[in-house]
């Protein structure tokens, strides 16, 4: 068998009909390549739980809040208890913070609401615990006061295009929620009426297409989910789609920076369409804040960063109760 390419190798006919070994060979490492992706897809990545801790540098933060933790719910797509359910409780439960935002989508169907409250309630906040609605919750429901009250049992408070003052022992926090932006409820001039200009105002928003209005209102911090990140990303280019058209996909995932504000997009938890994730592990988000060192300033540059805490916290084998 010789490997050196010969003027007959290039003869299509012979190409297309499998009369080059280089060929041949070529096709199977693409067969197996192929299969090794569709594997990590559909059987591994879907299945994972990764822990992304963020450090965020506010401006003129109080020296108070120096330290203050933030846990980030968001797309967990819960329609039965499964291994991936089970070790999220695992990892909540283990970790008390200042503050607990679900940004919505906590459910796949009505009949994830009583597993998900169970996944959920091992959550411990010092201050407040506080979701907003995704479009899952929109649209699958007839009644969103099916939700709502039983999350207003466990503590959590809804927020419907407003916000609520916390005045708290470091000082005040302003918690803005804004209504499902993917099914075009969102009313963030409506959210801020009547918040001050004084104490730390912290957005939550289903998807990211809030970011921008909220930068131009001098909101520092956005909370957001949706995208899962993309689900299925590709090496270099990263997510080619979000279901965000009002910003399209370059807000797709992570961390970033405009005019010193900041947004957070979780991947979340769950998956949409099919049980899939490429490139993309499910992950649930730590935020610390602190202050900016005297004479920085925290940017004006857009970016995107990815900090797992460690490799991906595996669990040990699909389970199919886990949401569609």
């Amino acid at each position: 068998m010789s490997w050196l390419l010969t003027p007959a190798d290039w003869n299509p006919r012979r190409m297309l009909c499998g009369g080059s070994e280089i060929l041949t060979m070529f096709w199977w490492c693409a067969g197996l390549t192929a299969l090794a992706c569709a594997a990590r897809a559909f059987l591994y990545e879907p299945y994972q739980v990764e822990i992304t801790r963020y450090q965020l540098e506010i401006d003129d933060l109080p020296d108070s809040f120096q330290g203050f933790t933030i846990l980030q719910l968001s797309d967990l797509h819960i329609s039965g208890l499964g291994s991936r359910e089970r070790r999220l409780m695992e990892i909540i439960a283990r970790e008390e913070v200042d503050l607990i935002l679900n940004t919505g989508d906590l459910i796949s169907s009505p009949r994830g609401i009583p597993v998900a409250l169970q996944v959920i309630r091992g959550a411990r906040s010092r201050y407040g615990t506080f979701f907003v609605y995704g479009n899952n919750e929109i649209e699958e429901l007839r009644d969103l006061s099916d939700i709502r009250r039983p999350l207003e049992e466990l503590g959590y408070q809804v927020l419907v295009n407003e916000n609520r003052t916390l005045n708290l022992p470091h000082g005040t926090v302003h918690v803005i929620g804004v209504d499902d932006p993917k099914s075009y409820r969102d009313d963030l001039e409506l959210a801020v009426t009547g918040l001050p200009e004084s104490g730390l105002k912290i957005l939550m928003s289903h998807t990211p297409e809030t970011f921008e209005k909220a930068c131009a209102l001098g909101i520092p911090i956005t909370f957001a989910g949706h995208t899962h990140g993309g689900q299925v990303r590709f090496p270099i280019i990263g997510a080619i789609w979000t279901d965000t058209p009002r910003t399209g996909i370059r807000y797709s995932a992570g961390r970033y920076l405009r005019d010193s504000r900041h947004l957070i997009v979780s991947r979340g938890l769950g998956w949409s369409l099919m049980p899939m994730r490429f490139l993309c592990l499910p992950e649930i988000v730590f935020v610390t804040l602190l202050k900016s060192p005297p004479g920085t300033s925290s940017g004006s540059d857009h970016r995107s960063t990815f900090e797992p805490e460690r490799p991906p916290l595996r669990v040990s084998e699909p389970e199919s109760s886990t949401s569609p």
